[in-house]
């Protein structure tokens, strides 16, 4: 099964969210926009798990315990890999615990590795939440442009993670919380 470890934000910062979507529509970007109950941040990636392995991913929990609450925020916005072939158009994470996130990643990383075989991400962890895939820009904008757009950007705190199943579908993907893991 599909799977990933993420963050889920409360109703609020959901909210806060989709409103920037609606703002980055009213400015000329079309695209792909992550349905409000897919917004998330991922942590790591996991790809394809044997169901027999996913109880050794709930190990994870032995760490994830000791983790206090993280004091986020979110942050500008910007795309991947860049405005003239843009994938993905995303809002970043700043905040007091930035590191502290990394330092989960980096955990969960190479917890997969060690006990599951799952290969260390490639790239370095950038944390952010996917608004658009696909994005299309009616007007020439510059990055510039984009982070001066007037977006929500509100404190986050986050008391947990979760393993998600995801099931891809012509309508777009489905998840399923398999485990919630809780912090201090």
């Amino acid at each position: 099964m599909r799977c990933f470890f993420a963050l889920f934000f409360d109703e609020d910062v959901t909210k806060a969210i989709k409103d920037n979507q609606k703002i980055c529509k009213s400015n000329g970007i079309t695209g792909k926009y992550v349905a409000p109950t897919n917004i998330h941040l991922t942590l790591k990636f996991l790809g394809d798990v044997e169901s027999i392995n996913i109880t050794t991913l709930f190990e994870v929990s032995d760490y994830i315990k000791e983790i206090q609450t993280l004091n986020l925020q979110l942050s500008d916005l910007g795309v991947f890999p860049n405005l003239k072939n843009p994938k993905v158009l995303w809002q970043g994470i700043s905040g007091p615990d930035k590191d502290q996130l990394i330092k989960l990643h980096t955990f969960i990383d190479e917890f997969s590795k060690k006990r599951l075989g799952i290969e260390r991400e490639k790239r370095k962890f950038f944390p952010h939440i996917t608004l658009m895939r696909r994005p299309s820009f009616e007007k020439r904008l510059t990055i510039n442009d984009i982070k001066k757009f007037h977006i929500n950007k509100p404190e986050v705190k986050i008391n947990f993670c979760s393993l998600i199943q995801s099931e891809l579908t012509k309508k777009g993907p489905i998840y399923s919380e398999l485990k919630r893991f809780y912090f201090l």
